[in-house]
């Protein structure tokens, strides 16, 4: 669900559902730890999370725009809460997105 500067018609926000459906079977799990806390869907779903995943824009520096392409997506996975930086392209998308979840799969913080 987009939310926060994004709505369906969003390029970035149809570019992460791209990048969701190319997502090959042996990164589902890391997808899923990154996005809920959990290597596993549970059964129904996205559409069966609660609370249901938000995906909204992500501020750097308390601006929209500021240099996106430098910035990793970050989730709050209690609150199923996506936030994305405006990426340039889908190819920046997906190099980001591979990147928080491959080598920020055991960080935590609470920023």
């Amino acid at each position: 669900m987009p939310d926060h500067g994004f709505d369906r018609q969003s390029r970035v926000f149809r570019d992460f559902i791209r990048y969701l459906t190319e997502v090959k079977p042996n990164e589902r799990s890391q997808l899923m730890k990154f996005l809920s806390g959990s290597k596993r869907m549970q059964p129904g779903g996205f559409a069966a999370l609660n609370p249901r995943l938000t995906v909204v824009l992500k501020k750097v520096d308390g601006i929209s725009n500021a240099a996106p392409d430098l910035h990793l997506p970050s989730v709050s996975t209690c609150a199923k809460y996506l936030k994305i930086p405006g990426y340039s392209s889908y190819e920046v998308l997906k190099i980001k997105f591979d990147q928080a979840i491959w080598e920020g799969a055991d960080n935590f913080t609470l920023s």
